[in-house]
């Protein structure tokens, strides 16, 4: 027989991330190693975090921070003493249990081996590290939970049903000053301050998202927590979503945003524009030095003299890894990023230079006027210039806009201030490049058996083609066009290496089609398409419009793993825009989002949403479909989009949940949007931004990663403020310009997974499973013996003791099936045998074997029934479903030395007797 320790019983689960603001070298995953004697030190595990190490005992944990840029001068030889200054600060857990048992999960799939002095009894090997620690019953039915992130550490507590939150107190020691600021814990230290954020959690109650308040209670060195009222202890709390960072660039310069991407490793990439020498090229990188440009009339682009600025930061942004300038003797604009499987960063933009960057073995080496598009792929420290080449034809290519003599714009398709810039670029599973875009060149280069050969009139036409991994081939290319102007904005590729495209069109005559959802332009300045092109690109295999007889445009496209699209979008027409099949709906609002099948013939859903004010006031930024067909969306409104650069408009009145990080705004801010399955509802939404700055970008592409998390470059500061929202610790939390400096922030919208608790029957040994994650899905369970449930809450018994991995899988054989397996340790049983003993000494003077009692009762799960005799049959002690405690006396007398009987009755092990011996 066994029982099951329970590691997962989420009552209570507030969420703390610890940031360090010191320069360190960049940790790219925090692991806990344990301590087996390798360390001298009287601690349990020990891991690396940004700007010291961090140590973990029973019931305390220890910051020790150190000065790593005295180091850096110590190395480098410009250090003027040899001495580095450390910090130690100890987190005690007061009251707490001093032998808490410690469990490991998530292990490093690598192994560490310390040979650290000449006593082998020391040495130790294949050692793990781990992700995950759970120190169990620190409190009363409150556990400690560590996590070891990309970014850092984060720490939760685990609150059982009839633990106490208010039991936990920690005392801080070691610190030069313990206050509150704006909700955070800030522990100041000689060298910088520890900050832990504001705790933040919410619960799900029928159904739906609740927030629970509640905040650090800080009483001289001691902190714990106070919750206000409607904390329902009976419920389940997640964790809210996490700013994992913003930082601005740290440039001089003015440097403006446009497009942001990440990596593998949670890396992010943002471009923009840099207008000087100031920009903070990293040494080593592959351009240091600004190159300049031409100036250019403010209405043809952004005037002043400009190269691509492009920034690498750490996953928590406290590393700035790289940044490099890009760029020739005139002027380049990014337009969009994305790194490829290989880790190489792709930048796909517009030049006037004629002497841009190119390699020898590119697709096309020589500028072909105007301005033409490049596409180049960095080395994954920056510092090669892996490929580049020029793609292009006499006229403009690649810009979204064409002035007259007047300086008025002739190409309705730009709306929004910075859809001059617009266009992405995406790498499929081959590392080959797809760039959807515009062109204005008759002459561009396509395929010989392009599914449209020729330009196809008017100003413009949007354009798509495919390079090889090492850009030095073109592999297809074609115009896509009609009689009026047209743009390609978005594009997605299939796993038949078949590609969909959206944008917006003027022309009537933009693909000829047997089949579509709409099978003409309905009218107005565009319509908003989408088709999808073969994989060796000489046929449209289907197209759609899609639009309203005023303004319409698609700039975002995803597909699912059904094969259904999805686009993101605005419109000037929103009561004929078609809503259809959806509960969600912003009634009389400019953006939409619309899902159709594959061969886009059918729309499944369709809806609006925004602030009722009944114009497109979002300018799209990122957007994601996930596989459970969840929806992510960032866009951007405000004063910097107002005429002649855009529609204009506040964006206040925007619909945000309980749980936004931001919940007022200037009018001027980004908004982050997250929709469930079908767009039943809206699952999270918040505004991101400065009181009083209009955070904007200048075009481009940012994007979500699969995780949920979005990289998003800002425009923020112009005019030299300095107020938008950074966090701790980050490269540059200041606008070192006069004007405009390219931000990016990183938030993790963590939508709740899987997850699931379980309890015991501690009577019968039986261990009851319950889904935690909120979900209405059917549930699937897997046992450690291979049989399974799809009962919402099975029993299970474990026979043996160890570590066991139970699954529980949602929406099982769906395209949004998740799955979660836990490790669930078993010890033995707490079932002992029965044992009385045959002798006991009451009153001899040593408080030992001074009372009878029996051991190995479960007196919670069984009755008892105990009574005592003399030798002459007289009963002189009983007692019943308690513990027995006899002193040897009888009504308060102490009895004779001698023998007595006992006869006890349990409903486990039913009627035992015997023999005592009380001695004096």
């Amino acid at each position: 027989m066994a029982f099951i320790q329970r590691l997962f019983s989420l009552k209570l689960l507030p969420i703390f991330a610890l940031l360090v603001l010191l320069p360190g070298s960049v940790i790219s995953q925090v692991h806990f190693v344990a301590n087996k004697n390798q360390w001298p030190e009287p601690f349990a595990y020990r891991a690396k975090i940004p700007g010291g190490m961090f140590y973990l005992s029973q019931n305390r944990f220890i910051y020790c921070l150190t000065d790593f840029e005295k180091i850096h001068d110590i190395h480098h030889g410009s250090a003027t003493d040899g001495k580095v200054s450390h910090h130690a600060v100890q987190v005690n857990f007061e009251g707490a249990n001093a032998q808490p048992v410690i469990t490991e999960s998530d292990p490093t799939s690598f192994y560490y081996n310390y040979f650290l002095e000449k006593n082998p009894e020391t040495w130790v090997s294949r050692l793990y590290g781990y992700q995950t620690l759970v120190v169990k019953d620190i409190y009363p039915k409150v556990d400690l939970e560590l996590l070891g992130k990309n970014d850092g550490l984060k720490y939760n507590f685990i609150v059982h049903p009839g633990g106490n939150p208010a039991s936990i107190k920690m005392a801080y020691s070691g610190a030069d000053d313990l206050n509150l600021e704006n909700g955070e814990l800030v522990i100041q230290t000689s060298l910088g301050k520890l900050k832990e954020s504001a705790p933040e959690a919410w619960q799900i109650s029928n159904g739906k998202k609740k927030t629970v308040s509640v905040k650090w209670q800080l009483e001289g060195n001691q902190v714990g927590f106070s919750f206000a009222e409607g904390y329902d202890p009976n419920l389940l709390l997640y964790i809210d979503p996490e700013v994992i960072f913003s930082t601005y660039s740290g440039s001089n310069a003015d440097n403006f945003g446009y497009t942001a991407t990440f990596d593998q490793q949670g890396n992010a990439y943002s471009g923009g524009t840099a207008f000087g020498p100031q920009f903070p090229a990293t040494t080593g990188a592959f351009e240091t030095t600004f190159q300049g440009g031409v100036p250019e009339p403010v209405s043809t682009g952004f005037g002043e003299d400009r190269d691509v600025g492009i920034l690498k930061y750490s996953p928590d942004g406290t590393q700035l890894l790289f940044a490099t300038y890009l760029g020739g003797s005139h002027n380049e604009d990014p337009h969009s990023m994305v790194v490829n499987n290989k880790n190489e960063l792709i930048v796909f933009g517009n030049t006037g230079s004629p002497d841009f960057p190119v390699t020898p073995s590119a697709y096309d080496t020589s500028f072909n006027g105007a301005h033409d598009i490049y596409v180049v792929k960095f080395s994954e420290d920056g510092t090669n210039l892996l490929a580049g080449t020029y793609v292009g034809g006499a006229g403009e290519d690649g810009l979204n806009h064409k002035y007259d003599s007047a300086g008025l714009n002739l190409i309705p398709l730009k709306q929004n201030y910075g859809d001059d810039f617009r266009g992405e670029v995406i790498a499929d599973t081959d590392n080959s490049v797809f760039v959807a875009t515009c062109t204005q060149s008759e002459d561009f280069p396509v395929s010989s058996n392009a599914f449209q050969p020729a330009f196809g009139g008017d100003n413009q036409d949007g354009c798509i083609f495919k390079l090889s991994d090492d850009l030095s081939s073109l592999l297809w290319s074609s115009f896509l066009g009609g009689e009026g102007d047209d743009a390609a904005f978005g594009i997605t590729v299939s796993e038949d290496h078949s590609v969909y495209v959206c944008g917006g069109t003027e022309s009537s005559s933009l693909f000829q089609v047997t089949s579509a959802y709409q099978d003409a332009n309905r009218g107005g300045e565009a319509d908003a398409f989408v088709c999808h092109i073969d994989a060796d690109g000489t046929s449209i295999l289907h197209g759609t419009f899609l639009g309203t007889s005023s303004y319409d445009q698609a700039y975002f496209i995803q597909q699912d793993i059904s094969g259904n699209i999805y686009i993101a979008g605005q419109t000037d027409g929103p009561g004929a825009f078609p809503v259809h099949n959806t509960q969600y709906i912003d009634d009389n609002s400019g953006q939409f989002i619309t899902k159709i099948n594959g061969s886009l013939t059918d729309i499944i859903y369709s809806t609006l949403f925004g602030n009722g004010s009944g114009k497109a006031l979002l300018s799209p930024s990122a957007f994601l479909v996930d596989k459970c067909e969840r929806l992510y969306f960032s866009g951007w409104g405000g004063n910097t989009n107002s005429p002649p650069f855009g529609p204009g408009g506040d964006i206040s009145g925007l619909r945000l949940t309980d749980d936004a990080f931001q919940k007022s705004t200037d009018g001027s801010d980004f908004y982050l949007a997250v929709w469930s399955r079908e767009m039943e509802s809206l699952l999270y939404a918040t505004y991101w931004g400065s009181p009083n700055s209009d955070e904007h970008v200048d075009g481009g592409t940012s994007r979500f990663d699969k995780n949920a998390i979005v990289y998003q470059s800002v425009c923020a500061g112009c005019g030299g403020d300095d107020n938008f929202p950074t966090t701790p610790g980050v490269w540059s939390n200041t606008n070192n310009s006069s004007n405009c400096n390219n931000a990016i922030f990183k938030i993790d919208l963590e939508i709740p997974l899987p997850d699931f608790t379980w309890s015991l029957d501690s009577c019968v040994f039986e261990y009851t499973f319950e889904d935690i994650s909120g979900s209405e899905s059917d549930k699937y369970w897997i046992f450690p013996d291979g049989s399974t449930s799809e009962e919402d809450n099975p029993g299970y018994f474990f026979t043996e003791p160890g570590s066991y991995p139970v699954s529980l899988i949602l929406n099982k054989g769906t395209a949004c099936e998740d799955t979660v397996t836990l490790n669930v340790v078993v010890v033995e049983d707490s079932y002992e045998e029965i044992f009385v003993p045959n002798v006991f000494t009451p009153n001899a003077g040593d408080d030992l074997n001074s009372y009878f009692t029996v051991k190995g009762i479960n007196y919670s799960c069984e009755d008892i029934d105990l009574s005592i005799f003399n030798r002459w049959g007289e009963k002189v002690y009983e007692i019943q479903n308690q513990e027995p405690r006899w002193d040897g006396t009888f009504n308060g007398t102490p009895l004779p030395e001698g023998a007595y009987y006992y006869l006890l009755k349990s409903t486990r092990i039913g009627s035992v007797h015997g023999t005592i011996t009380l001695i004096r």
